[in-house]
């Protein structure tokens, strides 16, 4: 990969985690609202999507959060076709690259949401992962997959959390240059975040597990279905906790924005 290559991508990876960091931010502080009684239930990709299109020039800050988002699908298949090869076990080189893909066609849908609204074509509703998981479901073996894929999450639930203990987040950060104190308290930031992913995540995995077992599309719920889930077992403070640390989750992306060793993948 050639010099003018390697600067452009390094802009896309920090222009895409900035982007992300954005609508996690607001996903985060739609869950605060909802625990507070402000608002409604839908803290989740579309209605972080939802929100952006209510504010004032909310079409073009749309598309510019889809140019940040574009961004990061193209950093993510970088990584998972063209990034470094930094481990001696094959298995895991193979399951990091379909992770970074996987990633990849997820925030590709989301820019398509995003795209649709813009044009003003709808954006979907909260139900479209329902939809799909209702075709699988019809499929042989469809059940199986979509708990096995239910699993899946539910693991890399548990992953975010085994990252947050390990502090595996910080590996590829470089704060030279920056004030006293920053690696610190971005630490503890980045620590907070990926914890309360995990949970969200977790919850996520169980909605598509039950949805396998009871070949039920309903039961397969989104972030916004964890947040309710998270009000209904633990009440609105836990949902607050939790609202607050995926926040925290959207600030470290800021930071990794910033600070992100981008060379270090090539």
């Amino acid at each position: 990969m050639g010099g003018n290559s390697r600067q452009w991508i390094e802009k896309l990876a920090r222009w895409g985690f900035a982007a992300k960091g954005f609508v996690y931010v607001l996903i985060g502080i739609l869950a605060v609202m909802a625990a507070v009684g402000q608002g409604s239930n839908n803290a989740s990709k579309q209605g972080a999507a939802q929100m952006i299109f209510d504010q004032p020039f909310g079409k073009l800050l749309a598309v510019l959060v889809v140019i940040g988002i574009l961004s990061f699908v193209v950093w993510r298949f970088v990584q998972a076709f063209n990034s470094k090869d930094t481990s001696n076990s094959k298995n895991k080189t193979m399951l990091k690259r379909a992770r970074y893909a996987f990633s990849g066609f997820i925030y590709l849908a989301f820019a398509v949401t995003l795209i649709r609204m813009i044009m003003g074509s709808g954006g979907g509703s909260g139900n479209g992962r329902q939809q799909l998981v209702g075709k699988v479901l019809e499929m042989d073996f469809g059940p199986f997959l979509v708990a096995a894929a239910g699993i899946g999450v539910m693991i890399a639930g548990i992953y975010q959390w085994i990252r947050a203990y390990k502090e595996e987040y910080m590996e590829k950060l470089s704060f030279s240059g920056a004030q006293s104190g920053m690696r610190e308290n971005a630490n503890k930031i980045g620590k907070v975040g990926y914890a309360a992913r995990g949970v969200v995540w977790l919850l996520v995995g169980f909605f598509l597990l039950q949805s396998g077992l009871n070949s039920d599309a309903s039961q397969a719920q989104g972030s916004g279905g964890a947040f309710q889930t998270i009000e209904q077992w633990g009440g609105s403070w836990v949902l607050l906790v939790v609202a607050l640390g995926v926040i925290a989750y959207g600030v470290f992306m800021f930071v990794k924005s910033r600070y992100y060793q981008v060379q270090a993948e090539f």
